[in-house]
């Protein structure tokens, strides 16, 4: 790893003590080398070249002759690199390379962890019994305790994680985090949680190929100490929520019960009649209210308030975006879900066919391509149709505003006007662009048929939640409305990226981002993209690239072709500034914490070295000043 500008991890200066557990720390002895094994190393030991690169590394030649502990714990010394026994090995015993690199690779990370902190990092096999470790901040845990190849899987760590997490002390602060260095893993998330018994707010999953450099390593302990104190208080708040959940349930249904039918006509006489609403639907938005009133306020507003004063500075290294169970909070937040079929007034007893309808109603087409809102006022939807006061309108218009719900790990260039509005489908998230513009007046007595004509599925709906169907009208028709409805959630989705590098002679796409690498957030009407580790792994390469175009093009530089050194002079003041920031490790850990903001659609930032554009044409950017551009295509 490199060692250059070592950065200390500075919310880790107490000396938090960090647990690491994996296999690759059990020692690779000779005496455990298989036959097969054995015969391939010695086989490489009769070559001249590997004979000469392990005296270069201090073996004599007496020690060359055979294979050896010494051997092998050179080939996972990370000071040492034994690159052609290695390559060897790979050839000839591959199971063995695999474990000698693994091991490597986690001796590695935790010589990282020292470098860039002051943290006290243990190193523990997975052997006997499962060790003390209630003085620790931080558990790392390998997912294969027993080897990729073993068919117990993660049983092993799920024990092992189980028993550290019930040996916790009350009230302590600690993180276990999940390590593999197969992605695959990171599916197995929920699983191991509850297999562990490990709670949510305690936990996080990282990839090893997200800390196979120093940076990124200090990045991860860097945002991980940074929600360590907060662990505590999201844990006590959801065992909270639960709490109160069992208790809720039981007087919720005590008073429930007690309710007789007098209560029932009461209700809708004093509050529906005059009004047409059904009863049902009144009856589940009161009842769910109520219930909602009894969990979540009362005797969890004491654990609110800890969590009220919460401030995550940075984000956790992600590979995505959350997970669809966020979304699915997001859904709720703004729908209410499965309201039925569209339907006449279930007090309609006449031949005639009038939909019942409600602000905020949403049908969907069946390949969910495209969406349709009603956003009439709901003064002006209500009837009763056994009251001649306020008898149905046939001919009443209904404002219906269509939108195309666009998956978020699909690139899709937003609206022009309109609210973003998620749901969940599927498994897949969604996110609607409204169209505004194309709004249609139909009939009320002709909504059925136009629905239906549209290919809308009318079998099935669901219906957006008063504040947010408000907010909708409220962009529709905001020179008539003055509401003040809550914000709209941030919407995150995936968009498609490319990396250009403007050298001294050309402007040049070197890379090209898939729609499931960046992440875009839009907020009130502010734009950002969310960085993962791969790609800040790969913008940080491409600079380096970089570097070395610029020393390349100075070196063709002559003084016929430069006779004053202007461009030589230019040109090494650029390269400086490449190297600066290729050794600037705060900056990297930087765009990978925080939402990097995106300029106005067409714009490049200006910044020296690596810069953020916008559906920007690079073919037209200057080439004087040797730099790197991402480019956001949203």
């Amino acid at each position: 790893m490199n060692k250059q500008a070592a950065v200390k991890v500075k919310d880790v200066e107490e000396v938090f003590e960090i647990a690491v557990i994996d296999d690759a720390f059990i020692l690779i002895l000779e005496s455990n080398l298989s036959p097969e094994e054995r015969a391939a190393f010695e086989a490489l030991l009769l070559e001249n070249e590997i004979q000469e690169e392990l005296r270069s590394h201090g073996f004599d030649d007496d020690e060359i002759v055979a294979v050896s502990d010494k051997m092998l714990d050179a080939l996972t010394d990370i000071t040492k690199n034994l690159g052609l026994l290695y390559a060897g090995l790979l050839d000839g015993a591959s199971d063995l390379a695999q474990r000698l690199e693994e091991r490597r690779a986690m001796l590695a990370i935790v010589e990282a962890m020292r470098t860039v902190s002051s943290c006290k990092v243990y190193e523990i096999a997975p052997v006997g019994n499962v060790p003390d470790l209630r003085h620790c901040d931080m558990v790392f845990i390998d997912y294969y305790l027993e080897g990729t190849a073993s068919s117990k899987g993660g049983e092993l760590a799920e024990r092992w994680a189980a028993q550290i997490q019930a040996t916790k002390p009350t009230g302590k602060q600690q993180l276990l985090v999940l390590m593999s260095s197969l992605e695959t893993v990171r599916d197995f998330r929920k699983g191991f949680m509850a297999k562990a018994e490990i709670d949510g707010g305690a936990f996080m999953f990282v990839g090893k190929a997200d800390m196979d450099e120093r940076w990124k390593v200090g990045a991860h302990l860097r945002s991980l100490a940074g929600a360590l104190p907060h662990s505590a208080a999201v844990n006590e708040y959801v065992a909270a929520i639960g709490a109160e959940i069992e208790d809720s349930k039981t007087k919720f249904m005590e008073m429930l019960t007690q309710l007789d039918i007098s209560d029932f006509a009461y209700i809708q006489n004093l509050s529906l009649q005059a009004d047409g609403h059904p009863l049902g639907d009144y009856l589940s938005w009161l009842l769910s209210t109520h219930l909602g009133s009894l969990i979540f306020e009362g005797n969890l507003r004491s654990k609110q308030s800890a969590v009220d004063g919460i401030v995550f500075e940075r984000l956790l290294m992600t590979p995505t975006a959350p997970t669809t169970d966020v979304a699915k909070l997001y859904h709720s937040a703004q729908f209410s879900r499965d309201v039925g079929a569209l339907g006449k007034h279930p007090r309609d007893k006449t031949d005639t066919w009038i939909p019942l309808l409600q602000l905020g109603d949403v049908f969907l087409t069946e390949p969910k391509d495209r969406a349709v809102v009603v956003l009439s006022a709901d003064c002006d939807l209500a009837f009763t149709p056994d009251d001649k006061g306020r008898a149905p309108d046939p001919d009443r218009s209904v404002i219906l505003v269509e939108g195309q719900p666009v998956r978020i790990n699909v690139a899709k260039k937003q609206a022009d006007g309109g609210a973003n509005i998620s749901f969940v489908a599927g498994g897949e998230v969604y996110q609607i662009d409204w169209d505004f513009r194309g709004y249609k007046a139909v009939a009320l007595d002709q909504v059925r048929q136009h629905l239906r004509k549209r290919k809308f599925e009318t079998s099935q709906h669901d219906r957006l939640r008063p504040l947010y169907a408000l907010k909708l009208q409220q962009e529709f028709a905001s020179q008539i409305l003055r509401i003040g409805p809550p914000v709209v959630p941030p919407v995150m989705r995936s968009v498609k990226g490319e990396i250009w590098q403007i050298s001294p002679d050309a402007v040049t796409k070197v890379h090209v981002f898939g729609p499931d690498e960046l992440i875009e957030i839009s907020h009130k009407a502010q734009h950002s993209v969310v960085l993962t580790l791969g790609c800040a792994t790969v913008i940080r390469r491409k600079v380096l690239a970089l570097a070395e175009a610029v020393t390349a093009y100075k070196s063709s530089l002559t003084d016929e072709n430069d006779p004053k050194q202007q461009k030589r002079g230019r040109l090494g003041g650029a390269h400086q500034e490449i190297r600066d920031l290729l050794g600037n490790d705060v900056h990297w850990e930087t765009i990978v914490s925080s939402p990097v903001a995106l300029p106005e659609p067409g714009k490049i930032t200006k910044t020296n070295v690596f810069a953020i554009g916008r559906n920007a044409d690079l073919s037209v950017v200057p080439t004087d000043t040797p730099r790197l551009v991402l480019n956001i295509i949203d």
